[in-house]
């Protein structure tokens, strides 16, 4: 027969491991309305894909838990688990450098760049144009949504240009 403090303590776990699995469901939720944001509202890149994996992870995890932590307690998943939870470790580890060196190192508006712009035009337009190539402005563009056209901001002219045969 159980005593008292037995019985209170598998209530506790019973209720952690309820509290656990709530919470799960409620990051599953999360994710996926973020991530049916990010379909409609950004363009695609790796960073979004990799919210989406993340997103059908933990899914998966919250629909599966039960299945899942049965077999994690077989010798197959020992070794899986342990793999996932150092990549895990890994992963948290790397954003944390990125988050850290990203916000220690902010930039100051005095860094030197040269942007050569037209580098990839030459080749382009090679056929086109029997002139050599000079670019004597920049202009920005900006797009207000992304059904809507481009529309010009500035041009800015650029001083003292020279194409690469009159500098010779």
């Amino acid at each position: 027969m159980l005593t008292t403090a037995q019985t209170a303590a598998a209530c506790m776990m019973r209720s952690a491991s309820k509290m656990g699995i709530l919470l799960l469901w409620i990051l599953a939720a999360a994710l996926v309305a973020y991530s049916l944001t990010l379909v409609f509202l950004s363009n695609f890149n790796m960073g979004n894909l990799m919210v989406w994996v993340l997103t059908a992870a933990i899914t998966a995890c919250a629909i599966w838990h039960k299945p899942l932590a049965g077999w994690l307690h077989t010798g197959a998943g020992r070794v899986v688990g342990i793999v996932l939870s150092v990549l895990l470790v890994v992963y948290l580890a790397l954003i944390g450098f990125v988050a850290v060196s990203g916000y220690a190192n902010p930039p100051t508006g005095q860094e030197q760049v040269m942007i050569v712009l037209g580098a990839g035009l030459r080749k382009a337009l090679e056929g086109v144009l029997d002139a050599p190539l000079r670019i004597d402005a920049l202009t920005l563009f900006k797009q207000e949504n992304r059904n809507r056209p481009f529309s010009a901001v500035a041009r800015l002219p650029f001083a003292n240009v020279q194409t690469a045969q009159e500098t010779a």
